[in-house]
């Protein structure tokens, strides 16, 4: 059974978990058949006699992912899953391009270890899913206009939308969507609010941050 891997690799297509890193952000998977060939090649092209070379230079580096990413993940086959939000704040990943898949393809989706999500046939416009018992029934409603979709098993807390006021000589105002007031203002501190406008006020407090429900 294959399983969920958090990268692609540039050269090959597949899921990979581990594989060396390209300053310009390729990524060579390091089980390939040439991926010695590979290496020496593109290390060749940034100046570098040697792979030695290059990787003191920092050209490359070998590294190993152990989860993926919280926006995409994949398939053994290169297939990607795509975060998505509903309208209540659950997300759920979307597998890509499923009507340019082949069957061996579909058959390799449905046979994957997705851990801890289920898939599910999702009705986008109904904001609903069910669960793909068999293979049969997956390509039946796919056949159905549903998408493949990876839920959590179990429902995290809905988000919604929380604004961040920012009062100096102005206010300036962001918004975010977190499930709770403590969350937003974490989301706010990293920086992951999304600025949403500025309004004029005269005042000579020092700058504070209050979070409140939109």
């Amino acid at each position: 059974m294959t399983h969920i891997y958090p990268r692609k690799c540039s050269y090959t297509g597949k899921g990979i978990a581990s594989g060396y890193l390209f300053c310009d952000g390729s990524i060579l998977c390091d089980e390939a058949p040439n991926a010695a060939e590979i290496l020496t090649k593109e290390c060749a092209k940034g100046g570098y006699d040697t792979i030695e070379a290059a990787f003191d230079a920092e050209y490359y580096l070998y590294t190993e992912w152990e989860e993926p990413d919280e926006d995409e993940m994949f398939f053994e086959s290169g297939a990607k899953a795509t975060l998505q939000t509903m309208s209540d704040g659950w997300v759920w990943y979307r597998v890509e391009d499923t009507d340019d898949m082949t069957l061996a393809q579909l058959k390799e989706v449905y046979n994957t270890n997705i851990g801890s999500m289920e898939l599910v046939a999702v009705s986008e416009w109904e904001e609903a899913g069910s669960l793909c018992e068999a293979f049969s029934d997956m390509i039946e409603e796919l056949a159905g206009g549903r998408v493949l979709g990876l839920y959590p098993e179990a429902k995290p807390e809905p988000k919604k939308e929380f604004r961040i006021t920012v009062r100096a000589s102005f206010n300036r105002i962001y918004t975010v969507m977190a499930a709770d007031k403590e969350e937003a203002a974490e989301l706010y501190y990293n920086g992951k609010s999304e600025w949403l406008e500025d309004q004029t006020e005269d005042t000579d407090e020092a700058t504070t941050a209050t979070v409140s429900a939109a």
